[in-house]
């Protein structure tokens, strides 16, 4: 408000001055016009947290690694995507019905809380090749995540200003109720893109290292394998394993 004053001020003062006045008022407007825009919030925000990565070593003394055959070193590396959404509501109507309450809303903003943690497993005795194979998943993880604030506004987009209905026992069950559809499938929609996308991209780089496992062709082989991804993403349907 102070600046408010002091701007109504400097004006008044201004305006023996017709040109100079007309100038400094259409400069105010624009001004007042992109602070109000940039000051309005989004109906759709990302809260992306930092990828955390974990390299730890198992001994081969460990009974998950006598459980494994010696080709496979009891190597792995997992990874889980997080995606949660908070969904913001308007109530446009509430009535009591025999069942409890019947409700109407309609969304007015989602906040997508979204993390990325990925674990490496190796023994303490391995070969670099194997090392350097498991850095290709870690690649194909972080490359994928990159992009998961777009891919999380992507999947949000489509609720945004929908109006919903359904009924409970009590107003916060139904509304609990109307907005699980939404959040899963938000959810769904993020880990196709990132979860399910990097599984199958890891799968075609699992591939190509068997067919070429010299370390220098492992980031090659990862960009590799997430072009033919690409190339055969419409007609892939993943389960969604998370680890390899």
């Amino acid at each position: 408000m102070k600046s408010c004053v002091h701007l109504s001020k400097m004006t008044s003062s201004m305006c023996h001055q017709p040109e100079l006045c007309r100038q400094f008022a259409l400069a105010f407007s624009l001004s007042s016009l992109l602070l109000l825009g940039g000051c309005s919030e989004l109906p759709i925000q990302v809260s992306k947290e930092e990828p955390k990565v974990n390299v730890s070593a198992i001994s081969e003394t460990t009974t998950a690694s006598k459980a494994l055959p010696a080709s496979k070193a009891c190597t792995k590396t997992s990874w889980k995507y997080v995606c949660q959404p908070d969904i913001r509501f308007k109530t446009l109507r509430r009535e009591r019905v025999v069942a409890g309450e019947a409700v109407v809303i309609r969304i007015s903003k989602i906040i997508v809380h979204i993390g990325l943690k990925i674990d490496t497993q190796l023994p303490e005795k391995v070969a670099s090749e194997i090392v350097e194979h498991e850095k290709g998943h870690v690649a194909i993880c972080l490359d994928n995540y990159k992009n998961a604030q777009e891919i999380a506004d992507r999947a949000a987009q489509p609720w945004v200003g929908k109006t919903l209905q359904g009924e409970g026992s009590t107003f916060r069950d139904a509304v609990k109720k109307i907005l699980t559809d939404a959040q899963k499938d938000i959810e769904q929609q993020y880990l196709a893109d990132t979860a399910d996308a990097v599984t199958e991209t890891s799968s075609i780089y699992d591939r190509l290292t068997t067919e070429n496992s010299k370390s220098d062709y492992i980031m090659h082989a990862v960009s590799d394998a997430q072009i033919e991804y690409k190339r055969l993403k419409p007609g892939l349907k993943s389960p969604q394993n998370k680890s390899r």
